[in-house]
């Protein structure tokens, strides 16, 4: 592995350690490493730990932009649930067919019945 990198294959490097840690060849931290470590130089070791790092934080970016957008449209559904909710609970109230709230409101006829029951 020292006499790639030597020879200018940072990049052909950078692809094997991707493809060992993909195919489990590499099974920790630790042994990544070592294994820079030992078998490349100090400068390209240097660019494989950056990119770990560049891969760590892209993966971080991307998992909270991720869970930001599912936050948001659980929110959304939440607050589309709600307001069906508080639709047929007024619905109840003025005594309307409870076919006609499904049909308006889009929930189940079992759960307007239970929203009935629970506003006796």
């Amino acid at each position: 592995m020292r006499n790639v990198a030597q020879q200018g294959g940072e990049s052909y490097l950078e692809v094997v350690l991707e493809y060992l840690i993909e195919q489990g060849k590499v099974r920790s931290q630790v042994e990544f490493i070592d294994l820079i470590r030992n078998e490349v130089s100090a400068e390209v070791g240097e660019k494989i730990m950056s990119l770990r790092e560049m891969f760590l934080q892209e993966g971080l970016k991307k998992g909270l932009q991720e869970g930001r957008l599912e936050g948001r449209l659980e929110g959304r559904q939440e607050g589309i649930m709600e307001g069906a909710v508080n639709a047929a609970k007024r619905m109840l109230a003025l005594k309307l067919d409870l076919d006609f709230i499904a049909n308006v409101t889009q929930l189940p006829i079992t759960q307007i019945k239970q929203i009935e029951e629970a506003l006796r």
